[in-house]
């Protein structure tokens, strides 16, 4: 019994060792160098079109200026005018900012410096935004801030320290200092059409000359 006690000991040592120097060994390992991410191209006053991985576009990008980098690194647009699709590649929303960074994947297009977003342009009350920085995540259909923001609808004007935008549901989600204003919307004045006066004014009612004698 004796002997089966101490085999098993042994055992349990031989096990804890070996898994003691592999932790060892590969925290002793050098570590691979991390990626270097370098620009590789540049061009200027373009439009860009941006595509996912299943080859369907995501966003039209005019710009300033466009940098590319390896490794990953995504691209920077600079004074950036962006065109966003959804799934169904129909225009979802517009926006314009200082300097646009858009990840390698196409999945995140991170916004900053005097953002202006409208949400569904071509629909009778699209959402106005305004803030310093937001973030966009395609695959969430997402538009994230944390930065104090104004959204503007045609009867709504609404602060707050930070927001989440829910593209899908078309939803607004505000936190930290929520004010809202309403007002009541006033279509467009139109010029009324005067009345058809029945009589001139007496400055336009004829009256007899007299010919200057020959």
């Amino acid at each position: 019994m004796k002997q089966w006690l101490t085999l098993g000991v042994l055992v349990l040592f031989a096990v804890g060792s070996y898994f003691l120097m592999r932790d060892l060994q590969q925290s002793l390992a050098p570590k691979p160098p991390a990626a270097v991410v370098k620009e590789i191209a540049v061009a200027y006053t373009t439009k860009g079109y941006f595509y996912d991985a299943n080859n369907a576009l995501k966003y039209e990008i005019d710009s300033e200026s466009v940098h590319e980098y390896s490794n990953a690194g995504g691209s920077k647009l600079f004074n950036a005018n962006v065109r966003a699709l959804d799934t169904q590649q129909a225009l979802a929303w517009t926006a314009h900012a200082q300097r646009a960074d858009l990840s390698a994947d196409r999945n995140v297009l991170d916004l900053t410096g005097g953002v202006e977003l409208i949400q569904t342009p071509n629909s009778p009350d699209p959402v106005r935004a305004s803030s310093e920085r937001m973030t966009y995540y395609a695959q969430k259909q997402r538009v994230v801030g944390d930065q104090p923001l104004v959204i503007e609808s045609r009867a709504t004007q609404q602060t707050a320290g930070s927001f989440y935008l829910d593209m899908a549901k078309k939803t607004v989600h505000f936190q930290n200092g929520v004010h809202v204003s309403h007002s009541v919307y006033q279509p467009p004045a139109t010029d009324a059409l005067l009345p058809m006066s029945t009589s001139l004014p007496s400055n336009l009612v004829n009256s007899p000359k007299t010919l200057p004698a020959d």
